[in-house]
Order: C-alpha cells, then sequence, then structure tokens
C-alpha cells in the first residue's frame, strides 16, 4: 500500500505563528436596557468577589460606564450611551479598558 512520507520538521526559526483566535462571551443577551445589563452583570461581579476572585479590598462601589469600542480605543465617546455600568475593580476582568 502507497504511504505517505513523514512531515518534515520546521527549520529553526521559520515556524508560523498560529491566526489569533477571536472569542466572544455574550453576556446577559436577554437583559434589555442599561439597568438590566448592570444589574446582571453586579449579581456577577458580586459573586467574583464572594469566590476571592476580585479581592474585597479593591472593590470601591463605583460604577464605571461602558461603551462600545468599534473603532478601538479612541471610538467611544462620553457621548456614545453606555452599554452598562461595571464595578470599576471589575472592568479588568471583562477586558473593559479604565481610564484615570
Amino acid at each position: 500500500l502507497p504511504h505517505a512520507a513523514p512531515a518534515k520538521a520546521p527549520a529553526p526559526g521559520s515556524e508560523v505563528a498560529p491566526a489569533p483566535v477571536q472569542i466572544a462571551l455574550e453576556l446577559a443577551p436577554d437583559a434589555l436596557g442599561v439597568e438590566e445589563r448592570t444589574a446582571t452583570i453586579a449579581a456577577l461581579v458580586d459573586e467574583m468577589v464572594l469566590d476571592g476572585v476580585i479581592p474585597q479590598s479593591a472593590v470601591r462601589r463605583e460604577l464605571q460606564d461602558v461603551r462600545a469600542m468599534s473603532e478601538g480605543f479612541e471610538g467611544a465617546t462620553r457621548a456614545d450611551a453606555p452599554l452598562l455600568r461595571v464595578e470599576r475593580a471589575a472592568t479588568d476582568y471583562f477586558g473593559v479598558p479604565s481610564y484615570g
């Protein structure tokens, strides 16, 4: 029976980096409006604090507006309506840029 020759190992330094994987997660897809999305995410943040993922000492009880970033960090402006508000200490855990 014919068989394929074993594949050659790539030459050192010629490895091709894998293509980046795009992952999306919908948090509260059925929530309607800013307040409902904010409440849903707040419950998740509370659980993250209880589980020790977010240190209790980091929680400020300060909500930060989250806006769409269709054009990168410079794309959203304060004129854009927020999609939700999230505890400032949790922004990094959701990949939300925080300024100031």
